[in-house]
């Protein structure tokens, strides 16, 4: 009876996955357009799921042993997709199946967990959260959702060759925050502009437009109540700024008002 039960067991895990008797070739695609809304995915702190890690399972004779950890993994090898066919359905974990979304299936990485997916055809890469089990098939991988194989230029070779790679979310999202930050800085320091000089003719401003891209510095004319206005800018980092400054200076043009600039 034991025995019994633990083979209901394996036939339900297998049964519950996407992944595990599907054959690529009689999937279908779906909708394009759902796609381009899909944002980056984030890795997050997660507890493996109690349903879909069992030690060891075997499918058609083959056994399979779940891996302690995913931190450390990496692997080369072949990618396939799945699509429409288990839109919907139940994965490994239990979870719905939505094609729409950056996810993949594993035969023996502890999930969920997070990955970085590499087609080594077009280095192209993208990371997705592993909740399934498969691919089944002899010499593949991976199994990836629809929206993460059509990002990866997948779809119309039904699969290729890829390297995956396990994250640890916590030292991504440590890495993170200071790339953050390091944007957070870059997006302030491209709000600095410069007005370095202001005409009541258009034609003279056009002419001094013309002297400041000669000098390699890019500038717009601004129309502002009855006089044009010309403005350097956006200048995307302080070196930039600095650089501009001593151009300027060089020309001997003091006078001008920087709009925007941070301490620092």
């Amino acid at each position: 009876m034991r025995y019994s039960y633990y083979f209901l067991i394996l036939i339900f895990f297998i049964l519950s996955s996407c992944t595990s008797i599907k054959k690529n070739k009689t999937d279908t695609v779906g909708n394009i357009n759902q796609i381009k809304s899909i944002e980056i995915l984030m890795p997050k702190l997660e507890k493996y799921s109690k349903y879909g890690n069992p030690k060891n399972y075997k499918v058609f004779g083959i056994k399979y042993i779940t891996l302690n950890t995913h931190i450390g993994y990496s692997e080369k090898g072949i990618a396939s997709w799945y699509g429409s066919k288990f839109h919907g359905k139940l994965t490994s974990t239990r979870e719905v199946y939505d094609m729409y979304k950056l996810t993949a299936a594993h035969k023996t990485l502890p999930i969920p967990c997070y990955v970085k997916v590499t087609n080594l055809k077009n280095n192209k890469s993208l990371i997705v959260r592993v909740n399934d089990r498969g691919p089944f098939k002899k010499g593949r991988i991976i199994d990836l959702s629809y929206a993460a194989a059509h990002n990866l230029d997948i779809i119309s070779r039904g699969t290729t060759k890829v390297s995956v790679e396990a994250i640890d979310a916590k030292n991504y999202q440590k890495e993170n925050i200071n790339f953050i930050k390091d944007k957070a800085s870059d997006i302030i320091n491209s709000s600095i502009s410069i007005q370095v000089a202001s005409f009541k003719e258009i034609k003279n401003a056009e002419k001094y437009l013309d002297f400041l891209f000669s000098l390699n510095i890019n500038s717009k004319i601004k129309y502002n109540e009855d006089s044009f206005k010309i403005m350097i800018g956006p200048i995307k980092n302080k070196e930039r700024l600095v650089e501009i400054k001593h151009i300027l200076n060089q020309q001997g043009i003091f006078q001008y008002i920087i709009i925007g600039e941070h301490d620092g």
